[in-house]
């Protein structure tokens, strides 16, 4: 596999869309923001970049979109509404259970799906989520917020490439996803950041490649990398 993907009509970019698509209207999550949409669109480059095969990248892709499953739960909404702004060190460590309540919420909506779904919306699913895809999701979930130095190579990769893509859309992002207490960075300080934080934050070795074979060739005159403000989105995509 070519490690690089340049533009959004790369086949395998936009057979990725398709899936993410599939799943969107599977999971009735067409409504949730570009956040979700660009973490996913970024992991999937990541894992390419990686070189992992083709389906597993697939996988990352799906997990990355579903990084944030837990700040949906009903149990957990009021810590992640809109310009909620500071929270306090109770609140904080509310927050980092999210991880658990997506797990937790995943499994609800997996069995509600499969109860109530007709005999082609199960072959969809079990299609769409299989049983690697189904742990990769849960394993994002817990690790995608564990910093780097606390778990190195323990901490499975997909959580390692799913912290940088969600980092660096957050950073970049207009409304910085939610966070008015900080200041949106340009693209050029949204790469030092991730440089600055190697080792500490981020796996040194995937922000290399995140900067080098992902960021660059996608990039046109050093504006910051979303690919759903330019790419086709996945609530029009769908499967075939």
């Amino acid at each position: 596999m070519k490690k690089v993907i340049r533009n959004y009509n790369d086949p395998r970019f936009r057979k990725f869309i398709k899936h993410l698509g599939g799943l969107a209207t599977m999971m009735d999550m067409e409504h949730w923001g570009d956040h979700d949409l660009n973490v996913a669109c970024l992991s999937f480059l990541l894992a390419v970049a990686v070189d992992r095969p083709l389906v597993e990248c697939d996988r990352i892709g799906k997990a990355a979109y579903l990084h944030d499953l837990g700040k949906h739960a009903a149990w957990m909404k009021h810590l992640f509404a809109p310009g909620k702004g500071k929270h306090t060190p109770e609140e904080a460590r509310e927050r980092q259970e999210h991880g658990q309540a997506g797990v937790e919420l995943f499994a609800l909506l997996l069995e509600e799906l499969y109860e109530v779904g007709q005999e082609r919306l199960r072959a969809r699913l079990q299609h769409q989520l299989d049983a690697r895809t189904i742990q990769l999701v849960n394993e994002c979930q817990i690790y995608h917020d564990i910093p780097y130095v606390r778990g190195q190579k323990d901490i499975p990769l997909v959580g390692r490439i799913c912290r940088i893509a969600d980092a660096y859309d957050t950073m970049v992002a207009k409304n910085h996803c939610g966070r008015k207490y900080r200041k949106r960075k340009t693209d050029a300080q949204a790469r030092e950041e991730l440089l600055r934080c190697c080792g500490i934050d981020f796996d040194p070795d995937l922000v290399r490649l995140f900067l080098d074979l992902v960021l660059i060739p996608l990039q046109t005159k050093g504006r910051s990398f979303r690919p759903f403000k330019t790419a086709p989105t996945a609530s029009t995509a769908r499967m075939n």
